[in-house]
């Protein structure tokens, strides 16, 4: 029996949400609903800061029992921080002086802490006016006003969970992926969350470890479905039987999935019936 739904966020269960990001679809809030009437907790799993599964808990109550995974898995909550996987400010500083020279493949430069701090190359262009507002209305992010270089000079021992490279030339990450994994590629785990966003984090982070590490604190690996739609969510079908994609996803991300559906409801609606068929 299924009784865990891992869902990614952005591009899947906030998929066509509201004037917020966290205001869910209607077609999920109903799925969610008939989630918990039928056992079925969902688990965000998420390239965002660990405070985004919280806040979706506070606001949906999929679960008494709160967990989360944030920064692409570098940060673990079970009712508390469990395990973080961060990058020292040592090796940020390298990374920096590996990229800059790349200028001309990326729009700004974002950097996030194992909680909830974001800090960007520059303050002067997107996402950094974005964010800030962001985390205004939600509340649930903070975004630096001091610089990477300057927090790195006014925080030197701070680890970090990820490391991003923003380009909105989709073309450009795919360039930049390769050259960065000729050169970092067994020392960190390196994705794409979209098109724009090349990711970042400690070798030991990725949302399949996130399944690895669910299963480590006693939920069985038979009772996980997971569902995603982007590059960094590929970890962890291969940690499953039952994996899910989105019919609007990265093509790479169907075509390693077990089912593809358009919506998390979706997915939600065959687990309960995959679940009565067991129970028969």
């Amino acid at each position: 029996m299924i009784r865990y739904l891992v869902s990614d966020l952005d591009g899947t269960l906030l998929h066509g949400h509201g004037e917020s990001i966290l205001d869910l679809s209607e077609v999920n809030k109903e799925g969610i609903k008939r989630a918990k009437e039928h056992g079925i907790h969902i688990i965000p799993a998420t390239g965002r800061s660990v405070t985004y599964p919280i806040k979706l808990y506070e606001m949906y109550h999929f679960s008494d029992d709160i967990w989360g995974a944030g920064l692409n898995g570098a940060a673990v909550y079970h009712n508390g921080m469990i395990q973080e996987h961060g990058i020292p400010a040592s090796e940020i500083k390298e990374l920096l002086a590996f990229v800059e020279p790349l200028i001309k493949y990326y729009d700004n430069i974002q950097l996030q802490d194992l909680w909830d701090k974001r800090i960007y190359y520059t303050n002067q262009k997107e996402p950094y006016f974005r964010m800030v507002k962001e985390s205004k209305v939600l509340g649930c992010s903070s975004t630096s006003e001091l610089e990477i270089k300057e927090y790195l000079q006014e925080y030197p021992d701070t680890n970090f969970g990820k490391f991003s490279l923003i380009s909105y030339d989709p073309t450009y990450n795919i360039e930049l992926e390769k050259i960065i994994t000729s050169r970092f590629g067994e020392k960190y785990t390196i994705t794409r969350s979209n098109p724009t966003y090349l990711e970042i984090t400690n070798q030991r982070a990725s949302k399949g470890t996130f399944i690895q590490c669910l299963i480590e604190h006693g939920i069985k690996r038979e009772e996980i479905a997971v569902i995603g739609d982007s590059y960094n969510d590929a970890s962890m079908f291969s940690e499953v039987i039952h994996s899910f994609a989105l019919s609007h996803g990265e093509e790479y991300v169907k075509n390693h999935a077990a089912h593809v559906v358009d919506s998390v409801a979706e997915a939600i609606d065959w687990i309960i019936a995959y679940n009565k068929k067991g129970n028969e």
